[in-house]
């Protein structure tokens, strides 16, 4: 089966089909979005609670490797949510896709637990990453290797989100997710109180299995009390096999792997230029990038809405707008933070930065402007092809983003040398240019996509239904 050419379903097992709204898609859509926000504030506070022991610099340090590392290594299993919201379409499909996360969740789990016993856990850490400390990389292969169970519970929680989006029911989602922050609180402080002692990076290890644990549970009770109705629905071009499920799938894992090294990427790019302070660079870029990445997580959450509410033309064109806006407003609060005396502010008030660093991260900020903008597009787009099944379509792109980084990269320094701080500018110059190459191909193919189901999308789903009873 081509999956490219193939609308594996378009939901065609919606239980009716309703005329959709901006109060639909705000109502499905602002759950998603909190939860984003609330997953993002989790390192603040597990480094919050390792300011508490005994070494927190130690300890801080070794969570930040052990955490970049345990994502990178298990970030395929990120799209077990796509799968969940995009596949789960009646009972059959549900064993399926439940079955797939699940043996995908313990690959990767046993996985990241033996690399992080073998000779390649610390290599990767020393090599790599560039931890030349012998405590802190110990302690960052301990937390690893508890962190090894994260990719099963990530799983499993993801198929019951399915099932939870299959039936619009996205506030139960931030419920589950505000229980895990407050679990997470609440183990963070009191390991922290009642063991200062306790190694900082299994603290933060710990802390977010437990908080993970009770997330996956609250998710999976909710979802189990909905899966009885898959036995009512119906579906037709839906999921076929397993083989299915794995070309579906390889695209969007290549995806979210290549997104995950994204930050490391232009890392790595600005320590290798011919900027003077390095070290000054980084910490400017990761700040404005940090910064950035907070005021636009909730946009990442329309990739979801495409996926679940387009159904037909009306519906298409009503997110379509709803992506353009909410990435418009994002990116005027981006601008609003990098007003003058807002960002004077923001940057020297909250993260410490300098009247000289200040100043050198102010045309970042006007850069970053468009990248809350360009993001919600991308979310839509991707959104919308893994909805129609163009998945390697969202693949391709995803590849040549990062193609682009490195283009980019080459041309600026060979065209542009010797600002001080041309490292920083680099980083920012290379995210939105090479994310703009990325929509600019995603584009390309949701027309064509669109074109490929125009007699599905302008008919709506009800009356191809009739059409084929």
């Amino acid at each position: 089966m081509n999956v490219e050419r193939t609308h594996h379903a378009l939901h065609f097992t919606h239980y009716f089909v309703m005329r959709l709204s901006y109060r639909d898609i705000l109502n499905f859509t602002i759950p998603l979005s909190l939860t984003a926000v609330m997953m993002g504030v989790s390192a603040p506070v597990i480094n919050a609670g390792i300011a508490l022991t005994r070494e927190p610099a130690l300890g801080v340090a070794a969570f930040a490797v052990a955490f970049n590392l345990s994502i990178l290594i298990h970030s395929s299993i990120f799209i077990s949510d796509q799968l969940g919201a995009a596949l789960i379409r009646d009972e059959r499909s549900y064993r399926l896709v439940k079955r797939f996360c699940i043996i995908l969740g313990s690959l990767l789990s046993i996985f990241e637990f033996v690399f992080a016993l073998s000779p390649l856990g610390p290599w990767a850490i020393r090599e790599l990453i560039g931890v030349d400390d012998d405590r802190t990389a110990e302690s960052a292969l301990s937390a690893v290797r508890l962190m090894a169970t994260f990719p099963l519970m990530i799983g499993i929680r993801a198929v019951y989100q399915g099932v939870l989006i299959r039936n619009r029911r996205t506030r139960l989602i931030a419920l589950a997710t505000y229980g895990r922050l407050l679990f997470l609180v609440g183990a963070t402080f009191l390991i922290a109180r009642t063991w200062p002692e306790t190694d900082g990076a299994l603290l933060g290890a710990v802390s977010m299995g437990i908080a993970i644990f009770i997330e996956m549970t609250i998710v999976a009770v909710a979802g189990l009390r909905y899966v009885p109705r898959l036995k009512q629905a119906t579906s037709q071009g839906g999921v076929e096999g397993y083989g299915h499920i794995f070309r579906f799938s390889l695209p969007l894992a290549i995806t979210s792997m290549l997104w995950t090294m994204t930050g490391s990427i232009i890392i790595s790019i600005i320590s290798r230029s011919s900027a003077a302070n390095t070290k000054e660079s980084i910490v400017v870029f990761s700040i404005v990038y940090g910064l950035t990445w907070l005021l636009t997580s909730p946009t990442l959450m329309l990739q979801q809405t495409a996926i679940s509410l387009i159904e037909d033309a009306q519906s298409l064109a009503l997110v379509r707008r709803f992506a353009a806006i909410a990435g418009a407003l994002m990116s005027l609060l981006v601008m609003i933070v990098a007003a003058p005396g807002v960002r004077t502010l923001v940057l020297g008030r909250i993260y410490g930065l300098n009247a000289r660093l200040i100043a050198v991260a102010t045309p970042l900020l006007m850069i970053v402007v468009l990248l809350p903008l360009f993001v919600s597009l991308r979310a839509f787009m991707q959104g919308l092809l893994i909805n129609l099944g163009w998945t390697t379509s969202v693949g391709a792109a995803a590849i040549l983003r990062v193609c682009s980084m490195f283009a980019i990269a080459y041309l600026f320094l060979l065209l542009l040398r010797g600002p001080q701080q041309q490292g920083a500018l680099l980083g920012i110059f290379i995210m939105v240019t090479s994310l703009a190459a990325e929509n600019f191909v995603l584009y390309l193919r949701t027309k064509q996509a669109v074109r490929h189901n125009s007699v599905l999308l302008h008919a709506g789903v009800r009356e191809v239904l009739l059409a084929k009873n």
